[in-house]
């Protein structure tokens, strides 16, 4: 992917691209990562880090059909890792604000909020579950073992146990 989406430039990285979609499923943006030799977001970067468009509340980064049981969480890799964890379908919600505020679609009975650890994550995480509990539907908040920052963390601290 170009370095930079406002101007054209000689350099080039690795990305990962994701679409944001809008509660209705429209596509209103796309987030870039650019990704450093590891996998991770390129740190060496001013923004590793950019989002291009329009981010409406309650967009997500839909990271597989809406299912009964969902996850949701912040950035993407971090969700990612939840579901990979927790075995099951997720979204990206992108920010702690947009967490407290997203609305699941009707087909989600059961919400497992994959939170950052902190402040503001874990804020966000508890008035999302209680929003939702007070509409009779299941949400649970999972912390990423180990006191890892978020659920990325946990997996890349996991892999590295492991020897990969």
């Amino acid at each position: 992917a170009p370095v930079s989406v406002y101007r054209e430039g000689r350099a080039r990285r690795p990305a990962l691209l994701a679409a944001i979609r809008d509660p209705a499923g429209a596509l209103t943006a796309v987030e870039l990562v650019y990704l450093a030799p590891g996998g991770g977001p390129d740190r060496r970067l001013r923004l590793p880090r950019k989002t291009v468009g329009a981010l409406p509340p309650g967009s997500a980064v839909r990271l597989g059909p809406a299912a009964h049981t969902l996850v949701v969480g912040e950035g993407v890799m971090s969700v990612l890792s939840a579901c990979e964890a927790l075995g099951q379908a997720g979204w990206a919600l992108l920010s702690a604000r947009n967490l407290a505020v997203w609305t699941p679609p009707s087909a989600v009975g059961r919400v497992l909020i994959a939170a950052d650890r902190g402040g503001p994550g874990e804020a966000a995480a508890a008035a999302l579950a209680a929003r939702l509990r007070a509409s009779a539907l299941s949400a649970s908040i999972r912390l990423p073992p180990g006191g890892c920052e978020d659920w990325n963390a946990y997996a890349v601290a996991q892999r590295r146990k492991e020897g990969g």
